[in-house]
């Protein structure tokens, strides 16, 4: 019988780098979760609330609600008021930072400057605790939101397949035809017969291409897409035919709308809102 070699097994080389940054990102961790449970145990549960989180909006949604339950655990000081009577202000609970810019006496206006202060909107600094819980809070559910994004994107592919689309621009993808939320009420399915019609009236074209519906008007070198998803008005993108991509970057000179409201002379009112936005567009295309 021929002798048996035994080999160690082979164990790759330890990066002290690597070792070291893993063990920087450790202690980070560990002094933002002390940083937490130094606020009081009521505040530190609400802060460690994002666990139960699962999907992208429930995150969004927990940082929403909890600024909006950190506000309630402000206590409004007429002394920071510089107008007593008129305003009011508080300091921020979590971290008692206050701003006084503007000649204000500290604190932050309420509710509104505290929220920017905690969200951190605009060039406002945010509040160093609630910062801190929202970055543990995207460490921890990193990997979640990640699958949950690839999940969301292959409900959406097939969605896409399947439901009506709306070609509403010309440089954009279709949208869901019955899907509006994220600028305010839809239309919905039983009511965009009428805007369908109100759109046949103006001499639209209503292409049906698959699962795509374009609502479509050309004069001269320009091409009209009508957007009928919004529950009380019609949108229209003027697009130039020759230069669609030159159009694209001047989107705001060339949009406007219709309201469902109007009664009299519709197609009067179109032909001078179309008129103005080609010439809007001219005017921003000059330099």
């Amino acid at each position: 019988m021929p002798k048996r070699t035994y080999r160690p097994n082979y164990s790759p080389p330890i990066d002290p780098r690597a070792q070291e940054i893993k063990a920087l990102r450790r202690e980070l961790s560990d002094l933002r979760h002390d940083l937490i449970r130094l606020q009081p145990q009521e505040i530190a549960d609400l802060l460690f609330s994002y666990y139960g989180c699962t999907t992208r909006a429930e995150w969004e949604k927990w940082k929403r609600d909890t600024a909006g339950a950190v506000i309630q655990h402000a206590k409004v000081d007429p002394a920071l008021a510089s107008y007593p009577g008129i305003e009011e202000r508080a300091a921020c609970p979590l971290c008692g930072d206050g701003t006084t810019a503007f000649g204000a006496r500290g604190g932050f206006a309420y509710p509104g400057g505290l929220e920017r202060h905690l969200r951190g909107y605009g060039n406002m600094h945010q509040c160093t605790v609630l910062g801190t819980a929202f970055k543990l809070a995207a460490d921890y559910l990193h990997e979640t939101l990640l699958a949950s994004d690839r999940a969301e994107k292959e409900r959406e592919q097939k969605r896409r397949e399947l439901e009506p689309m709306v070609q509403h621009a010309a440089q954009a993808p279709p949208a869901f035809l019955y899907q509006n939320e994220w600028r305010g009420p839809a239309r919905g399915e039983a009511k965009i017969g009428e805007a369908e019609q109100r759109l046949h009236d103006l001499g639209f074209e209503i292409i049906i291409e698959g699962n795509v519906r374009t609502y479509r008007f050309v004069q001269d070198d320009w091409l009209v897409l009508a957007d009928p998803r919004g529950a009380n008005k019609i949108e229209f993108e003027v697009t130039s035919l020759t230069n669609p991509k030159k159009t694209a970057r001047h989107w705001r000179a060339n949009t406007f709308y219709m309201l469902d409201s109007y009664a009299l002379d519709i197609p009067g009112k179109f032909r001078k809102r179309l008129q103005e936005a080609i010439e809007s567009f001219a005017e921003a295309t000059k330099s």
